[in-house]
């Protein structure tokens, strides 16, 4: 289980890197059809959809190396430190599971409606939900994995 999981992090963190790619080679095009007088109308907007997956895509990755910003000094003073890092993953895994709940009852909402991005080129919504969907369920994975693995120092 713990290989299926850190795999799926690994697949979305190169997919997170191929949409950075995307966005860099489209603003490139942009730039230069800009300057050649004929600009793209739809450049913008996926820029915009490209850094959003980006950032979905990543976030497995952050949680499994455990890169969030952390204020720590509390924490490393405290005893029991192990109990309560424990619990402080367990109620991530929480909020990153709720979240991805409320994710799933909206994404079907958008699904049955066809609600679209208001924009200069409109993508239904549920794209960009799907995108949510996929990153925060392996990060929730990964939360999950570091309340059984909070005595070991790997980062996984």
């Amino acid at each position: 289980m713990l290989a299926i999981i850190h795999g799926a992090t690994r697949l979305l963190l190169w997919l997170s890197g191929l949409c950075l790619f995307g966005i860099a080679c489209i603003t490139v095009m942009e730039v230069v059809l800009r300057y050649s007088g004929s600009p793209t109308s739809w450049a913008n907007d996926f820029v915009g959809y490209g850094l959003a997956f980006s950032l979905f895509f990543a976030f497995p990755e952050v949680t499994r190396v455990k890169g969030h910003v952390a204020i720590t000094f509390l924490m490393d003073n405290l005893p029991n430190r192990l109990s309560l890092v424990r619990v402080m993953n367990g109620v991530a895994f929480l909020v990153v599971a709720v979240t991805v709940y409320v994710a799933v009852q909206v994404f079907f909402v958008q699904l049955s409606t066809g609600v679209q991005t208001v924009s200069a080129t409109p993508i239904p919504k549920y794209w960009l939900n799907a995108g949510l969907i996929t990153g925060l369920s392996v990060a929730a994975l990964e939360f999950l994995l570091q309340i059984g693995n909070s005595g070991s120092s790997n980062h996984g």
